[in-house]
């Protein structure tokens, strides 16, 4: 998970991650307004990529400390069971 963020956009991110591999990219957005609400995920191809991205932590971009955190996420059959 990537906090921190304004005004930031996908090639922003790529550009921070640049010696990563990303599968995807996903920017929170409020459900009621749509606006922005300041993080986002970032799904990356392999171990290696994402050892690469941690180590970015508190890297500036656009003049702010980014600030990331290791997530995890539940496969389907996991959620599924504690419904």
């Amino acid at each position: 998970m990537l906090e921190n963020l304004s005004d930031i956009t996908e090639d922003d991110i790529r550009g921070l991650f640049v010696d990563c591999k990303i599968d995807a990219i996903r920017f929170s957005l409020n459900k009621r307004t749509g606006e922005f609400q300041g993080f986002g995920h970032v799904d990356f191809s392999d171990d290696e990529s994402l050892e690469r991205a941690l180590k970015l932590n508190q890297e500036l971009v656009l003049g702010r400390a980014v600030k990331m955190a290791y997530a995890v996420t539940k496969n389907r059959s996991e959620q599924e069971t504690k419904k």
